[in-house]
C-alpha cells in the first residue's frame, strides 16, 4: 500500500499497551477500546507481536489477519484481490510435475 502502519502509538499519540485493546479506523489509526466493544478489535499484545514479526499464538494470528483484511479492503475500496486466482493459473500453466 506504499506505507507501513504505526503499531507503536494509538491515534492519540499514546504508546500501545499489551494490556489494552484497540479498534482500527483507517482514517485515524488505532483507537483504544474495551475488550467487549462491538468494533473489530485487536489486543495490544497482538500488535506488539505483529510489530516484532513474531506471531506466536492462534489468537494473535487471527486478530492480525482480521486487521490486515480490514486495512486492505479499505484501500481497495471493496474490490477483491485476485492473488488466489493468479497463483492457481500459474500452477496450471506450469503443468504437472513429473518424477525423473
Amino acid at each position: 500500500l506504499g506505507y507501513g502502519l504505526d503499531l507503536n502509538n494509538d491515534s492519540q499519540g499514546e504508546p500501545v499497551s499489551d494490556e489494552q485493546h484497540y479498534s482500527y479506523q483507517p482514517e485515524l489509526g488505532l483507537q483504544p477500546c474495551l475488550a467487549n466493544d462491538r468494533k473489530r478489535i485487536i489486543s495490544g499484545a497482538s500488535l506488539s507481536q505483529l510489530q516484532q514479526e513474531k506471531l506466536s499464538d492462534p489468537v494473535s494470528l487471527n486478530e492480525t489477519k482480521h486487521l490486515m483484511r480490514l486495512i486492505i479492503n479499505y484501500h481497495l475500496d471493496g474490490k477483491p484481490l485476485k492473488s488466489r486466482q493468479l497463483f492457481a493459473e500459474m500452477q496450471r500453466y506450469a503443468g504437472p510435475k513429473t518424477a525423473n
